[in-house]
């Protein structure tokens, strides 16, 4: 019998994971949601979103993004359509009755047989952390008001959401997609556009009036928080039979991004940090071939992220490198080859890409499996063991339904992962963050105790500290507290194909814990309508994939802790078609622990250990509750 009086052989406790309905073992999840079928159209010019505001010379298409490195600065950006006017921004914190003047420039542009509005472009610039300011764009009567929130200081446990959109256009599921993600309760802060906007390339001519358009159709969210742009396939607007052959001419007038901050050359690749968050916004269409700009730039940058200032690495893109439909299939694959030893090499953690008007996720998480055989050799091992001085012991995490099959993550999509708080009335001491971080639902989950038998070597994660018992499992009474050490880590399933070379014919992504997660949310609504041919069988790298619009939310908890949903456009707002959880060190699977409270010198042991990121984490937790 162990402390409290119950077998360690049998222990049940109340542990927190979160995946949705996937099994890792056998590949991934092919929705079996059907979208009905209808073509997507899009609004006519004259539909209300579309509508300019009332008055001479009033300004429209009111769009902001970051306008530094570090979110210090606001780029915005409007449209006076009759006269120039005035470029000036006046601003204001939310507290302050003075206000701030920053001057701005106008520009226009011609394409074919269409001139543009007045555009203009104004940097506001040594803006406080935190804080929110309304901001004034022209004169007199027809002047408009808006407001923003400044990020807060960069910093490794900060938290921060991002919403995510890709393949916009101007249809009626685009706009579907943008009333959902404007009504979601956890929206983000900021929104990651990874590319393809107002598809005016595809109209006779490329008629830049839907650039205009869509300027207006978007503006109820892009003048209140920052959209952070990425350049896809419909912003080159390379024409020749029209005269037109400077690509991106109308993208590159109509939305300033802050390339030159992160010493890019060019406004299609750059980087930011917001919050905890470092993002890379690379271009799948200028050149990345070795020696390019491109290829130099990302080179010097990645060495650049502090991942102890900014723990979650982000990338954006357009074209997916990973694509399990036949749309697009292998389009990216030229970059993937030059580019995805890197991202291994520094561990991103995600990669959002767009393009193809499908959703779909790679595999993270990989929980071991835990076989009949596995089962009853560690159970003899530890009937031995406790016949034995007992020493430190592995929890083995099984599905708490008797399971012996491949662990599968269905029965536990409303909990919470382990180690951020271990799920509902737990309390979590975390670096300067006290007290309970949020609250879901627990899932019973069966762990059995062995001595250590899996090579330390392979784990990615650890952390040290105390678990406090506060119950007595036999009779869910309470008893005194009773403190178990122990160091928590982790292994993950996550895949590359840097292996790949036309000559060894080794083509085949596999298993490798320091590859990001690939999500491509190319599928917002826009007038191609939906990609619905996929490959079979769903290849073993895909975890979830499905032929429906919609949006998606990061939301960053602390330094290893984000949530990651996605949302398609016919559940209601709170419904998530999928959603995960990424822990920055990957995975939290394992623990070892020294249940028989010998004073285990847990430092040695995490010397062993090969960390995917510098340090560990301490947790120090108890529970008030018992649950059979």
């Amino acid at each position: 019998m162990g402390f409290l009086g119950f077998s360690w052989c049998s222990a049940i406790a109340v542990l927190g994971l979160l995946l949705n309905a996937v099994v890792f073992c056998n590949g991934g999840t092919t929705s079996a949601f059907v979208r009905p079928v209808e073509k997507t159209v899009d609004m006519p010019l004259g539909s209300d979103v579309f509508l300019a505001p009332h008055g001479y010379n009033a300004p429209q298409q009111v769009h902001i993004t970051q306008g530094d490195h570090v979110g210090k600065a606001v780029i915005v950006s409007w449209v006076t359509m009759e006269e120039a006017g005035s470029s000036t921004v006046l601003y204001w914190s939310e507290n302050s009755k003075n206000k701030n003047k920053a001057k701005g420039t106008v520009g226009r542009y011609k394409f074919y047989n269409y001139t543009s509005g007045h555009i203009h472009h104004c940097t506001i610039k040594n803006l406080e952390f935190d804080t929110k300011y309304y901001y004034e764009v022209g004169i007199g009567h027809t002047a408009r008001t808006f407001w923003f929130t400044t990020p807060p200081e960069v910093g490794p446990d900060v938290p921060y959401t991002f919403g995510l959109i890709g393949d916009l256009g101007q249809s009626y599921d685009s706009n579907k997609t943008l009333t959902h993600y404007e009504s979601n309760p956890t929206k983000g802060k900021t929104v990651l556009f990874v590319g393809d906007l107002s598809y005016a390339d595809t109209y006779p001519n490329h008629d830049n009036e839907r650039w205009d358009t869509w300027g207006r159709f978007v503006e109820r969210s892009t003048a209140y928080q920052p959209w952070i742009w990425t350049a896809g396939n419909h912003e080159i607007d390379f024409a020749p039979d029209l005269g037109e052959t400077k690509p991106f001419k109308p993208f590159t007038h109509h939305y300033r991004v802050p390339y030159k901050a992160s010493n890019s050359v060019a406004p299609f690749w750059y980087s930011i940090k917001r919050a905890s968050a470092y993002i890379i916004v690379l271009s799948s269409y200028s050149a990345y071939g070795k020696y390019t700009p491109q290829y130099q730039w990302l080179l010097a940058e990645l060495p650049k992220v502090n991942r102890s200032e900014t723990p979650w690495l982000i990338v954006l893109m357009h074209v997916p490198w990973y694509n399990s439909y036949n749309d697009h299939y292998m389009e990216g694959e030229t970059m993937r080859v030059m580019f995805e030893p890197w991202f291994v090499q520094h561990k991103v953690d995600v990669v959002f890409a767009g393009h193809l008007h499908a959703y779909e996720r790679s595999k993270q998480n990989h929980l071991k499996n835990c076989s009949a055989k596995a089962k009853n050799r560690a159970r003899n091992k530890c009937k031995q063991s406790m016949r034995k001085k007992p020493s430190m012991k592995k929890l083995e995490i099984g599905d708490g339904l008797g399971s012996i099959r491949c662990f599968s993550l269905q029965h536990f999509t409303r909990s919470m992962p382990l180690g951020d708080g271990f799920g509902f009335d737990w309390g979590v001491e975390f670096g300067p963050i006290e007290g309970k971080l949020w609250e879901v639902e627990l899932s019973l989950v069966r762990v059995e105790f062995g001595p250590i038998g899996f090579d330390l070597a392979e784990s990615d994660y650890i952390g040290i500290g105390t678990l406090t018992y506060r119950i007595q499992a036999d009779t869910c009474r309470e008893s005194a507290a009773t403190d178990v050490k122990f160091v928590l880590t982790g292994i993950s399933e996550r895949v590359s194909n840097i292996a790949y070379h036309v000559v060894n014919g080794v083509c085949s992504p596999v298993k490798d814990q320091s590859a990001p997660v690939y999500i491509t949310i190319g599928d917002s609504g826009n007038i191609e309508g939906l990609a619905t041919n996929l490959t079979k069988p769903q290849p073993k790298y895909s975890a979830f994939r499905e032929a429906s619009f919609g949006h998606a939310i990061f939301d960053i908890k602390n330094r290893t802790h984000a949530y990651y949903s996605w949302h398609r456009n016919q559940d209601g707002n709170a419904v998530k078609a999928d959603s995960l959880w990424f822990t920055i060190l990957h995975t939290i699977l394992i623990f070892v622990v020294d249940h028989d409270r010998r004073h285990v010198a847990l430092e040695e042991v995490a010397e062993q250990l090969v960390l995917a990121r510098e340090g560990g984490t301490a947790f120090h937790l108890e529970s008030p509750q018992c649950v059979k």
